[in-house]
């Protein structure tokens, strides 16, 4: 029978009991007759007929038909196995993987975000990160906006071999994130209320949301005058603020007064602030990299740039590679050292346009050097 099936004969219409080592045989048997997806059904029901474990056999020619890099009949397979009810994440993870390796990768995702829509949030974390690694194995451009995803479903982005500027931003905002949404909004003077709101949370979403609607220097001054007279409802209040508005450590404090006055064009006094978080926390990679930003808006290149040095020192990103290539054009006007930054931002995230442009025009002064930069 196993011969038969290996060459192409028909598939038995007699059922028997299988032992293990039987079932290891006929496993290796469909492999050798996967060629054809029609032929992967007709051998799947029959061995469904033999009263096999619901998946174990299925799942392993899956496995096998992706070793084997055959992805029209494993497409057929999924496709069949979903439509008979399996709604296991792992059969969705297999169906969006090889949608994508068949360049169907927007199916893909439309699969998998009509999943979503039916899951509460904790059911969908594991699905999500499968997507987040998924879109980072292809570099697809929506790579971040799953990342957003898995971190406000209270996910953690796994380690990856890739990661792109997009997803990088991604993890920092969640780190700013409120804790809790805000279903009050306060524009142009008029207050929207969600009708789904807790009774019970309108004095403190009412309180988040006026905060939120003042200028960035009124804002912290509400908010401090809010949490001196009243502690207990501050608490609360917070949790609808973002990072910058609900400072928890000294470091986070200067850091949010740094990106004020920065915003302000305020260089020099954001420094101070900068310097203030590093010395609270000298791994702030981010504050290395403002620092040395702040020092370039002031045309401090080769200071700028050893700043952003460290900034990679303590974590390698694309941000950083650029702003570096940039400050040696600037200061040093060594073109090939900046081409070499821009190669390397590019390396960490393919579709980083600022240093796609920055690496063509250093490619342009190169080969025309008498046009100058």
């Amino acid at each position: 029978m196993t011969h038969g099936l290996i060459t192409g004969g028909l598939v038995p219409t007699t059922t028997f009991t299988a032992s293990e080592d039987e079932l290891g045989i006929l496993s290796f048997a469909l492999v050798e007759a996967v060629e054809e997806p029609q032929r992967v059904l007709e051998l799947v029901n029959w061995l469904r007929t033999l009263g096999i474990g619901a998946y174990d056999i299925v799942d392993r020619l899956v496995s096998s038909l992706g070793s084997l890099r055959l992805w029209e009949p494993r497409l057929v397979l999924l496709r069949d196995m979903l439509d008979r009810g399996d709604d296991r994440d792992q059969t969705l993870i297999e169906m969006a993987w090889t949608l994508t390796q068949l360049q169907q990768w927007p199916t893909a995702q439309a699969l998998v975000l009509d999943t979503l829509e039916q899951r509460t949030r904790p059911a969908s974390v594991e699905l999500l990160r499968a997507m987040v690694m998924l879109a980072d194995t292809v570099r697809a451009p929506e790579a971040g906006q799953w990342a957003d995803r898995l971190v406000r479903a209270g996910g953690e982005l796994p380690e990856l071999a890739y990661l792109s500027s997009e997803m990088i931003e991604a993890e920092e905002r969640a780190t700013q994130a409120p804790e809790l949404e805000l279903r009050v909004l306060l524009r142009d003077g008029t207050m929207t209320i969600d009708p789904s709101i807790d009774p019970r949370t309108i004095k403190e979403q009412m309180l988040a949301a006026t905060i939120l609607s003042l200028d960035p220097e009124q804002a912290r001054q509400m908010r401090d005058e809010v949490a001196a007279k009243d502690p207990e409802t501050f608490a609360k209040v917070r949790r609808y603020l973002p990072a910058g508005l609900r400072p928890e450590s000294p470091a986070e404090m200067h850091f949010a007064t740094a990106e004020n006055l920065f915003a302000q064009r305020r260089f020099r006094e954001a420094i101070t602030e900068y310097k203030a978080v590093i010395d609270l926390e000298p791994d702030h990679q981010v504050a290395h990299l403002w620092l040395g930003d702040a020092h370039f808006m002031l045309g401090e290149y080769a200071i700028a740039a050893a700043y952003f040095e460290e900034s990679i020192a303590i974590r390698p990103t694309p941000q950083a590679y650029r702003f570096l290539g940039d400050a040696i054009v600037r200061g040093q006007g060594d073109l090939h050292l900046a081409r070499r930054h821009y190669e390397q931002a590019l390396a960490l995230d393919p579709a980083y346009g600022g240093a796609s442009e920055a690496l063509q025009q250093v490619n342009e002064a190169l080969s025309n050097p008498d046009r100058g930069w």
